[in-house]
Order: structure tokens, then C-alpha cells, then sequence
């Protein structure tokens, strides 16, 4: 019980707390007002920031992912609370939050690569 409350402390400030703070609008990171200028009527359609797309459509479907493997994580518990002393559904319960955990933490750490990738290769276009 202790376990999970600090595992779902951890992502809670990470993805409600956190996230908002690290976000960039999207005015600085498209290199928006450098191509079209600060009192532009529209957008410039001529150049598209192509690595800022990838890398938005990788952030949601990663961001998909998680929300997976935080109800896969969930459901176990109340699998395990639910269990009623049946030690083979409290075994599989177990595996089943250690793989939910383990799967969290794989997509946490795929987001923050690929923010981070595609923040180089947007930065690169726009020097």
C-alpha cells in the first residue's frame, strides 16, 4: 500500500506538476515568429517544422501508453485488494503491478528521449 502511494506520488508530479513547467509555447519552439514575423496576418505554409510534428504525435501516443500501463498498474491493485486470501490472484496481481511499474517507467523514460531528440533536431532547423 505504502508502495504504491509513492509510486503514484511520483507520477503525479511528474506528469501534472512538472510537465506544465517544462512546456514551451508554441510560438518559441516552432520557430514561428522567425519565419512569418511578430505581426504576421497568417501562417507560413512554405516551411513546415516536419521533426516538431513527429515529435508531437510520439508525445501523444507515449502519453497514450502511460495511461495503459497506470490502469494496468490500478487494476491489479484492486485485483490484489480483491483477491480475499487466494494466493495464486495475489501472485499474478504482483507480477502484473511490477510489469505495470516497469512499463511506466520504459515509456517516462522513451518520452524524455525522444522530447529531447526532438528538441535537437527542431532547434537545428531554426539556428
Amino acid at each position: 500500500m505504502f508502495f504504491s502511494k509513492i509510486i503514484l506520488t511520483i507520477f503525479l508530479t511528474f506528469f501534472l506538476i512538472a510537465q506544465p513547467a517544462l512546456a514551451a509555447s508554441f510560438e518559441d519552439f516552432s520557430g514561428l515568429k522567425k519565419i512569418a514575423g511578430e505581426n504576421a496576418a497568417g501562417y507560413n505554409t512554405a516551411k513546415v517544422n516536419l521533426p516538431a510534428t513527429i515529435g508531437t504525435a510520439i508525445q501523444y501516443v507515449l502519453s497514450f501508453l502511460g495511461v495503459i500501463m497506470l490502469l494496468i498498474t490500478l487494476i491489479s491493485y484492486f485485483v490484489m485488494s480483491g483477491a480475499g486470501g487466494d494466493q495464486a490472484k495475489v501472485k499474478t496481481a504482483k507480477a502484473w503491478i511490477k510489469n505495470g511499474i516497469i512499463g511506466i517507467l520504459i515509456v517516462m523514460a522513451a518520452y524524455l528521449l525522444s522530447a529531447a531528440v526532438i528538441t535537437f533536431l527542431a532547434g537545428d532547423i531554426y539556428k
